[in-house]
């Protein structure tokens, strides 16, 4: 009796597991439908967005030093969101580019320089910071890295045109960059008692000249160049 009723109560709860397997199927099946309707509007969005995107990321990479024939391509591959079922495949985007004319198109992160991920990053922000309805503060860590000779003019003049609608931080080594700044801050590490601290204050008046003559090099040289800088800037 005891073995009947344990396999009465068994059969009771595999009847009732069959039934909730059919209903969380239901639910399923109704949860893809719509995330395949939902897909069905957004992959050929993502198609149609990067079609534009590459056009503006083109145009801003052209005036930050690169050629004119800098191509970016965006190269779509599916993802299946839920197995078995084809129409939830999600498309993601890889970014291929060619920087100069007889290359083919490879992956950004593969060939980029770190310049010229500095310099496409700055291209990027740029195109996402004109679209915002309210200005972000921009902060830059030395995105001038790798970048020099006249192409760092042309960051600098990117960088002045970004920081006169909006507040921006920029942390860099090279005066060209500096002298352009509305305002200076000095970082520097010292020991004290042992330990390390990081220290930033103000530069005011002839302490802004005085430090970007040294990162000028110093000198008479590095001072006229400092002169010249902040003139110019």
């Amino acid at each position: 009796m005891a073995l009947r009723n344990e396999v009465a109560e068994n059969i009771e709860f595999l009847d009732s597991c069959a039934l909730d397997l059919k209903q969380l199927g239901r639910e399923e099946d109704a949860l893809c439908s719509g995330l395949s309707a939902l897909l069905a509007e957004l992959n050929p969005a993502r198609r149609a967005a990067a079609a534009q995107l590459r056009e503006m990321l083109e145009a801003e990479l052209r005036g930050l030093g690169f050629s004119e024939q800098v191509q970016v391509e965006f190269v779509f591959s599916g993802r299946e969101l839920h197995p078995g079922r084809a129409d939830c495949m999600e498309e993601k985007a890889q970014i291929f580019w060619k920087p100069n004319p007889g290359q083919q198109a490879q992956p950004l992160d593969k060939i980029a320089s770190g310049g010229e991920l500095s310099r496409f990053l700055l291209a990027l922000v740029s195109i996402i910071a004109r679209r915002m309805s309210e200005a972000p503060t921009l902060i830059f860590d030395e995105v001038d890295a790798g970048v020099g000779g006249i192409t760092l003019n042309k960051v600098a003049d990117k960088l002045r045109e970004l920081g006169s609608s909006r507040q921006m931080l920029l942390i860099t080594h090279w005066p060209n960059l500096a002298a352009n700044a509305g305002r200076h801050f000095f970082v520097q590490k010292e020991v004290l008692d042992g330990e390390t601290y990081t220290r930033c204050f103000r530069l005011e008046g002839a302490a802004v000249a005085d430090e970007i003559c040294r990162m000028a090099g110093g000198g008479e040289q590095g001072r006229a160049l400092a002169r010249e800088l902040i003139v110019n800037g």
